[in-house]
């Protein structure tokens, strides 16, 4: 698998939860306002639908916010993520948080995260709902 730095001293992988709990205003998130961060599309997808079905209907610009912080991912991160997911399977992760768990250990940055299912992994930056 390849392995890349990220450059940024300061530098996160949000995932999904996180950029909801930032977009609510949560103020345990707000700190990440001002740092380098990541995350793929796929949580962008999640994150618009998570804001329609709360019946916000104009998610474009909420989500447009973020779309300079997309990075993508290769075949390989595809394969080390589904290797994770079986390996955790029991804990019933999800393919999107597997694969931007995969990038944040890629990128040798932490994972922030809110889901209980990562609360005492490697590389997670837990922080509970306010």
């Amino acid at each position: 698998m390849y392995e890349k730095k990220f450059m940024e001293p300061d530098a996160y992988f949000l995932d999904s939860y996180a950029l909801i709990e930032i977009i609510r205003g949560n103020p345990q998130y707000q700190k990440f306002l001002h740092s380098s961060v990541i995350t793929t599309q796929l949580n962008l997808f999640e994150v618009a639908y998570a804001l329609l079905r709360e019946g916000i209907p104009d998610v474009y610009p909420i989500i447009s916010r973020y779309a300079s912080c997309i990075v993508g991912f290769q075949t390989d991160l595809i394969v080390a993520a589904a290797s994770f997911r079986l390996c955790y399977k029991k804990k019933n992760l999800s393919m999107v948080d597997c694969i931007g768990y995969c990038l944040a250990k890629n990128f040798h940055i932490p994972f922030v995260t809110g889901d209980m299912q990562f609360r005492d992994m490697e590389n997670v930056h837990f922080l509970p709902k306010s």
